[in-house]
């Protein structure tokens, strides 16, 4: 049986000594609620191992399992903002190995020989790139998929490459480390209590706000009234020199990005924090939530070209801004307006279908017309509404009529493209489908769903049975996904074509109020 072991290396680039980089760990676990202990009352160990070149050393947690590590390497990342390598090595196998870099939100992985569940996707280029004088990707694969009998011997390959010493991970010699010991400090806990919050609306060109308060006064006209006398009920915008910032006492702020039909970045702040939570304008979109400290805040709206007094004053008495006062309809005729689109824009993909009845492109839009009539079919809608004379949130259900329609794109909410040749189908676009409807089994054959994302060059392939069932899904080297769809019956041209000039783009919009 061969070697089974795992490290996690920090890249040392001012060859600080074993002291100092230790004392940058004492003090960033104090920053983070911990003091340092005797080893009988710790409940975290780290250990420093130091190499004699001094450019890599390791750290390690006490406890070798998978958790622990993902743990200790956010620590070392956190703590040394420098590069990371988490290394596994599996009984002289293979080993896999994961680069994280401070301020990169993505790791990325390699493998060392050949993984029990068979290779998968391995960063290469992006791996390399961090290391750029060191070696390339081609030469970091030709490492990775060499004919190593033991998978050290690569380790040691890739060890002599990046000036790392691998026996920091294959010898376990306690000769020059440090074990640091560490309690969590008990902090009474306190309730949150939110003193203000504020929403930046997230795109690229600031709309005009005179047009912009029209727009949300008709958009929430079938639940609200618009009205010139100060009522409990408002939504306030301030302008800044390139955002537009919301305030509002009478929805949620999910329901405001979907009334306004773009993103935004939800902002509530409390006396110890501050949470902020990017909000789509697809009101079945989930929210990316986060808590960050309060002193993040300054450096959030400085962003939006504002700062903490004015959002303050803004949020608090309307200090600056264009308020908006509304009144309860009472019997409102339909539901507040929701936006049609999913911000998938941002990365390139389409469904790809085989098209085996011939569909010409007027008999796919025919297609296309009763399944959207159909999902968006009507229903009702409940969500919680603040009553302003109890302070407390109370159930409102709205009666949906349903209803979607094409549109030219001056009237449209959101659009699909569509592209057909004698090889297939492909479809694309922004068009949401709600209640987990999915585009997969549309036309009630097999259908290849395919992303790329080009800034860290792989492709993400999913192929689907008629009725939706996935088939199978694979993150791929971007170079490979024509294999994977040729191999499926699929055209892989498909995906560029659909984004071509002949593609027809299809605009659509629910259709408006008459009341």
């Amino acid at each position: 049986m061969g070697l089974s072991a795992s490290c996690i290396f920090v890249q040392n680039p001012q060859q600080l000594s074993p002291k100092e980089l230790a004392d940058i760990l004492r003090r960033y676990m104090t920053a983070q609620g911990f003091v340092e202990a005797e080893a009988s009352g710790a409940n975290t160990a780290l250990r420093l191992r130091f190499s004699a070149s001094g450019q890599w050393f390791a750290v390690s947690p006490e406890k070798e399992n998978h958790t622990a590590l993902k743990r200790c390497a956010a620590i070392a990342v956190g703590a040394f903002q420098e590069p990371v390598i988490t290394a596994e090595l599996v009984d002289s196998d293979f080993a896999e190995l994961s680069l994280q870099v401070a301020n990169r939100k993505k790791s990325c992985r390699i493998a060392i020989g050949e993984p029990y569940g068979g290779r998968t996707h391995s960063d290469y280029r992006q791996f390399a790139a961090q290391f750029p004088n060191c070696l390339n990707a081609a030469q970091l694969k030709e490492i990775c998929e060499g004919d190593d009998v033991f998978a050290e011997d690569g380790l040691a390959e890739l060890g002599n490459c990046l000036n790392l010493d691998i026996s920091l991970l294959t010898e376990n010699d306690d000769a020059g480390s440090a074990v640091l010991y560490f309690t969590k400090t008990q902090v009474p806990e306190i309730e949150r209590t939110e003193l203000y919050s504020g929403n930046i609306l997230s795109i690229t060109e600031k709309p005009d706000p005179a047009a912009f308060a029209k727009r949300i006064v008709k958009a929430v006209s079938s639940a609200w009234e618009h009205t010139e006398t100060e009522t409990g009920k408002y939504i306030r915008i301030l302008e800044t020199g390139n955002s537009l910032l919301l305030f509002s006492n009478m929805m949620y702020p999910k329901l405001l990005a979907a009334v306004v039909g773009a993103p935004l970045i939800h902002i509530s702040v409390a006396e110890q924090d501050i949470e902020k939570a990017i909000l789509q304008p697809y009101i079945f979109a989930k929210a990316q939530w986060g808590t960050l400290p309060r002193t993040a805040l300054p450096g959030l709206l400085e962003s939006a070209e504002t700062n903490e007094d004015a959002f303050r004053e803004a949020a608090m008495n309307g200090t600056g801004c264009t308020t908006l006062f509304f009144n309860d309809r009472p019997f409102p005729p339909a539901l507040i307006r929701l936006s049609l689109r999913m911000l998938y824009e941002t990365e390139q993909f389409a469904y790809l279908y085989q098209n085996p009845d011939r569909l010409t492109m007027e008999q796919i839009i025919e297609k296309l017309d009763v399944i959207l009539a159909k999902v968006y079919g009507p229903k009702t809608i409940s969500f919680r509404r603040l009553n302003m004379d109890s302070g407390e949130y109370e159930p409102v259900s709205y009666e949906y009529p349903g209803g979607i329609c094409r549109t030219d794109e001056a009237h449209g909410e959101a659009y699909l493209r569509i592209f057909v040749n004698e090889n297939g189908i492909a479809l694309t676009g922004n068009l949401a489908l709600p209640d987990h409807h999915s585009y997969t089994g549309i036309f009630g054959q097999d259908c290849v769903y395919l992303k790329i994302d080009l800034e860290n060059l792989f492709a993400h392939y999913e192929l689907y049975a008629p009725d939706g069932s996935e088939l199978r899904s694979k993150m791929i080297d971007i170079k490979e996904y024509p294999t994977y769809c040729e191999e499926s019956g699929f055209d892989h041209t498909l995906l560029d074509a659909v984004y071509g000039s002949d593609a027809v783009v299809c605009w659509y919009s629910r259709p408006r109020d008459t009341n």
